[in-house]
């Protein structure tokens, strides 16, 4: 297969992975959004009340659904680069960690003591 083809494959995937990781990203955020603690109650102990089982029943499913979305792309580019002896995203996928990351220090600067 050509070089230039297969290189070009690959940036469009790694351009739609990325997207995919960073609205999610987004979305995690919004939903989490609504747990957060009021800034004057941060460091009151207790003050979240339930919070946390709301963030639990809420952002953890988002979480999870794209924990599972990205460890089934990294088996399908693993199966991939074994059977085509090519990986099939360009290393900037690699940011997705950085993505997911910074979302959840995010998330976490906001839920106080």
């Amino acid at each position: 297969m050509n070089s230039a083809l297969t290189n070009n494959r690959s940036n469009v995937r790694t351009v739609w992975y990325l997207a995919v990781n960073t609205v999610g990203a987004f979305v995690f955020l919004l939903i989490a959004s609504r747990s957060w603690i009021e800034p004057e109650l941060a460091d009151v102990r207790g003050a979240s009340g339930g919070q946390g089982l709301v963030w639990f029943l809420t952002v953890a499913p988002v979480l999870l659904l794209f924990l599972l979305f990205n460890a089934s792309t990294l088996v399908w580019a693993g199966v991939s680069r074994s059977r085509q002896r090519h990986w099939p995203l360009s290393k900037l996928s690699w940011l997705s960690i950085a993505i997911w990351l910074c979302a959840l220090l995010v998330d976490n600067a906001h839920h106080g003591a």
